[in-house]
């Protein structure tokens, strides 16, 4: 997973606006986005386990080995 630093450096160099803010207030900005990231993807973990616990036994190793590739 990647950190707020390396978020930070994705942001700065394609987002302009970013180099434009007061330092503290892009900090901020970084720290609600990667928040934010790591909030969808824990609730997308969530639904898609949800998702395949309302499935019948038989069928979701199948559905896991479509979905993910057998991982």
């Amino acid at each position: 997973m990647s950190g707020p630093n390396d978020v930070a450096a994705r942001l700065s160099s394609k987002v302009t606006a970013l180099q434009h803010l007061p330092q503290d207030q892009a900090r901020d900005l970084v720290a609600l986005l990667v928040a934010a990231h790591d909030y969808e993807t824990e609730t997308l973990g969530q639904a898609i386990d949800t998702v395949l616990d309302s499935l019948p036994r038989p069928v979701r190793a199948v559905t896991r080995k479509i979905m993910f590739g057998g991982r």
